[in-house]
């Protein structure tokens, strides 16, 4: 490979993901992934907190939206979601928690119906892993919402596999 060459997942992604920039909406929407063996948030999930609690702070949008109902070592993702983002300076009150969701359909359906519901959203951002991503948008498209991938930059997803 050439040294000006995007390496393979990174190629990758920037083809399923057109470059978009963030722009104001309802809603932030965070999508839950594993948590470790002593209940904190894996690396892919602090690193899609962070993502969610920049644009938080970036003023685009008024509230995050935490989204996942399994269970790691008996808690549940978005409750530990919730306290890492409030950890990180986020307000309590502008963290909402759709704790059900077992997968991405369900995340984008039942956070689709709490946003739609008790919100009157209907623009979300989507944070998730880069791979991950046009799946998710998909999902939460399919399920009224008008949603719009952000790409984590750096990612360690999409670096992670780059020649040394």
């Amino acid at each position: 490979m050439k040294r000006h060459e995007a390496p393979p997942l990174v190629a990758i992604a920037q083809r399923l993901l057109p470059a978009v920039e963030p722009r104001a909406s309802d809603a932030i929407a965070v999508l839950g992934c594993a948590l470790s063996s002593h209940g904190a948030p894996s690396r892919a999930l602090s690193e899609r907190l962070d993502a969610g609690a920049a644009l938080f702070q970036a003023g685009l949008a008024p509230l995050i939206l935490v989204t996942g109902g399994r269970r790691w070592g008996g808690v549940r993702e978005a409750q530990v979601m919730k306290e890492h983002l409030v950890a990180t300076g986020v307000p309590p009150e502008a963290v909402v928690v759709e704790d059900r969701s077992q997968n991405t359909r369900e995340n984008a359906r039942y956070a689709a119906r709490i946003l739609e519901g008790r919100f009157h959203a209907r623009s979300v951002l989507i944070v998730t892993q880069p791979l991950h991503l046009p799946r998710a948008v998909r999902a939460f498209a399919a399920a009224g919402l008008d949603a719009r991938g952000v790409l984590i930059e750096g990612s360690y997803q999409l670096h992670a596999h780059e020649p040394g």
